[in-house]
């Protein structure tokens, strides 16, 4: 159960700290105090919504703390093994939250920071909320299948849960097949044209920097006359020589008989003999590759024909595929993956559709299995709602689950359900969602809460004015049903009520002070005869006279007499 709430910061609260106990928590006070924004700061605490605008006027952050004893309740100790935080021995656990104007949000559980998701997972197993807002959830027809689940147990949550993931298999693997089925023909033809292109690049075979060779070749066969013409001449000028003009081998080889004689006299000559002589050798040897190139040079028509119909081949490869061999033998290679997948999935095909139908099946068969679970669960829990309803001064009042099947199918099976009620004998049944009145919605939400209570088993249940719309014996009958449900769980109430406020084991009176600078809230722990005075606010307004205080008392003696 909650033990403490400290709020800093958080609207128009600057600083407070509450501690509630266990049974009936009721706060009071006028219109616009401030009694919401505890209930605000609460849900903040929980895992809810936070916003900047929560933070105080010139503040730059809000702070709430939420102190629990979880000593018994197994599901929260067993959420905590889940994420790895040891409780304290004592039962204690502390979830606190900050949030800050640079968007900064913090949130720790016994000083453990962990993510906001798993927070707020902890903060739904320990308070229920139920606000106005939630009473008009009634009206939302998808609410009726969620509240009938949750009246049948953790069994059935199983079998609902089990249902959402044979769907969610079954959505995924059709989606797959319809993505490989749809635009067959489009991959048909894709195929076709991909196995083309690979036939057509694969006959040329293709090798890395081939058309740079071709070239090379076809442009040495296309001059040929031209090269052998300037080998000669060189072979000519460094080997054989002129009538006129000697040879260089011959030239060199005078130079080095010269220096052979220059030695005798100048022995540094030596040197320069030994380089003359390696060049000589070097133009030699320069001389014998001309003469052998020329030897073996001739001009091939046949060569050059094949070699002009290789590149004319290549270059119109080039045109469709790339602009270099290298980009030809990427294309094939990326078209040949691109065509494996398609074949691949052109069998996976098969695979799906059988996957499909054997899911869809069991999707089915777990979706029938879950519509006799509701139908079952359905006769009890219209039972004990009606049941419910007439301790709350409905004792004509009927809900029915109408289950409407028909060509539906969704993540939670196959029926649409949706409440139908009436509030008096020999009116027909018609949808909760646009017959019920404001004061009958808070007595059949307070009957569901009361009803689903035993069956969650969350320690702690907040009620804010779940009296709204309701007066006379009806409003008396919520205060018992209020009081009834807080000897099994923790209630916490907000409440305009005199009839939930004489019930309250402990009662707050949350005030608003104002200065010309700044506005507070506060909060106070009312003792017997401060709660006298209350309820004769709550009774006659600023009117309180004597008579009322004395009714006020009678009521709250009357109240403790019956409990």
């Amino acid at each position: 159960m909650l033990t403490n709430l400290n709020i800093v910061n958080f609207g128009i609260i600057s600083q407070l700290s509450l501690e509630f106990d266990k049974g009936l928590n009721v706060l009071t006070g006028e219109t616009g105090s401030g009694k919401s924004i505890i209930l605000d700061a609460l849900f903040m605490a929980l895992g809810g919504r936070a916003s900047a605008e929560f933070i105080r006027f010139e503040q730059k952050k809000a702070q709430v703390e939420a102190v629990f004893n979880i000593k018994l309740t197994p599901e929260i100790l067993k959420m905590l093994n889940k994420i790895g935080i040891e409780p304290e021995e004592d039962g204690t656990l502390i979830c606190f939250r900050e949030i800050t104007r640079s968007g900064k949000n913090t949130c720790r559980i016994n000083g453990h920071s962990v993510t906001l998701t798993v927070y707020r997972e902890l903060g739904k197993l320990l308070v229920d909320i139920h606000g106005q807002h939630q009473q008009q959830s009634l009206l939302n027809i998808d609410k009726h299948r969620q509240l009938l689940d949750s009246f049948g147990g953790e069994e059935h949550l199983k079998l609902v849960q089990l249902t959402a993931d044979y769907y969610l298999k079954w959505q995924d693997i059709h989606k797959k097949y319809y993505e490989l089925t749809s635009n067959e023909k489009d991959k048909i033809r894709r195929i076709e044209m991909l196995q083309y292109q690979l036939n057509e690049i694969e006959k040329a075979q293709l090798k890395p920097e081939e058309d740079k060779d071709l070239e090379s070749e076809l442009n040495i066969l296309m001059n040929t006359e031209k090269i052998v013409r300037l080998v000669n001449d060189s072979y000519k000028y460094l080997y054989e020589g002129e009538s006129r003009q000697a040879a260089v081998v011959e030239l060199l080889g005078k130079t080095i008989n010269i220096l052979e004689d220059l030695i005798e006299y100048v022995p540094e000559f030596g040197e320069m003999k030994s380089t003359i002589e390696n060049m000589l050798y070097e133009i030699e040897d320069i001389s014998r590759d001309l003469s052998e190139y020329r030897n073996n040079i001739e001009f091939n028509s046949e060569r050059l024909n094949i070699l002009e119909d290789r590149i004319n081949l290549i270059n119109r490869l080039k045109y469709k595929y790339g602009n270099t061999v290298e980009e030809i033998l990427l294309f094939k290679q990326k078209a040949q993956i691109e065509l494996d997948n398609l074949n691949y999935n052109q069998e996976k095909i098969g695979e799906l559709e059988k996957s499909n139908a054997d899911l869809e099946l069991k999707f089915l068969d777990k979706a029938a299995e879950l519509t006799r679970s509701r139908q079952k669960i359905a006769q009890h829990f219209q039972k004990a709602i009606s049941d419910e309803l007439r301790s709350l001064e409905m004792p004509n009042a009927e809900i029915r689950v109408n289950f409407n099947s028909e060509e539906y199918i969704g993540i939670y099976g196959k029926d649409k359900i949706e409440f139908l009620f009436t509030a008096n004998p020999g009116e027909p049944l018609r949808s909760l969602t646009k017959i019920a009145s404001g004061g009958e919605l808070s007595r059949v939400m307070l009957a569901l809460k009361s009803l689903l209570a035993e069956v969650d088993e969350i320690p702690t249940l907040v009620f804010d004015e779940v009296d709204s719309g309701v007066g006379g014996r009806a409003l008396q009958a919520v205060a018992e049903k209020l009081d009834r449900i807080s000897q099994h769980r923790q209630v916490i109430c907000v409440t305009h009520a005199v009839p939930i406020a004489c019930c309250a084991s402990k009662h707050f009176k949350v005030s608003k002070q104002t200065s010309p600078n700044h506005t507070f809230t506060y909060v106070k722990e009312l003792e017997r005869e401060e709660r006298i005075d209350e309820l004769s606010r709550m009774l006659d307004g600023k009117n309180v006279t004597s008579l009322t205080k004395e009714h006020a008392k009678q009521l709250l003696n009357m109240t403790n007499k019956q409990k």
